[in-house]
């Protein structure tokens, strides 16, 4: 087994509980995710700090790492975030036009989960989370893969989501991060067409 595939096989276990989950159930777990951005805010805080100082050393520009660092108020932001999507409507099983053909037979237009997404980003530790509360909201599992500049914050960020996603009716599956940042993993995950 590979090490993309097998965080595939996790996402596909999750897949249809996610999909399947009610607007409640999905509110009730971003709620928690953002708690749990909340309460290890200091954790993720002292890891982006870690990103920003080895950013420095690699001689990244300070446009580059003003996108890579986080404060509070950028904290805050990202959680004011995961509360925009709350109060967004839910987009699944929203039926958009109905038809009848001559011969009877109805036809409906309607959003249904993709399923598994995967996006590969670079030096911005938010993305992390939007693309997750999107996802989840949406009824899809995500696996992610960020830059190397950002994966100490990455980190953080994940594991306060699967402990929120804990906290909540829906498995922490649902959301997988690639840690190792060698590259050939984004060529894997481009080739797992059968699972994203």
């Amino acid at each position: 087994m590979s090490y993309i595939i097998d965080k595939c096989k996790l996402l596909k276990k999750a897949e249809m509980e996610i999909s399947q989950a009610s607007t409640k159930d999905k509110n009730f777990a971003l709620e928690k995710v953002a708690e749990a951005i909340d309460n290890n805010r200091e954790e993720i805080l002292r890891n982006n700090k870690i990103d920003v100082e080895n950013a420095r050393k690699a001689n990244i520009s300070e446009a580059l790492i003003d996108r890579l660092k986080l404060d509070k108020s950028r904290i805050d932001d990202i959680i004011e975030g995961i509360n925009i999507v709350i109060k967004l409507p839910d987009p699944v099983w929203k039926s958009d036009r109905v038809w009848t053909l001559e011969n009877g037979l109805t036809i409906s237009k309607m959003t249904v989960p993709l399923g598994v997404m995967g996006i590969v980003y670079e030096s911005r530790p938010n993305v992390t989370v939007d693309a997750f509360a999107l996802a989840l909201k949406s009824g899809n599992c995500i696996i992610l893969r960020g830059s190397s500049s950002a994966i100490n914050s990455n980190l953080s960020l994940v594991r306060a989501i699967k402990e929120g996603l804990k906290q909540s009716n829906l498995s922490p599956d649902l959301i997988q991060f690639i840690e190792d940042t060698n590259r050939k993993h984004v060529l894997e995950m481009l080739r797992a067409k059968e699972y994203i």
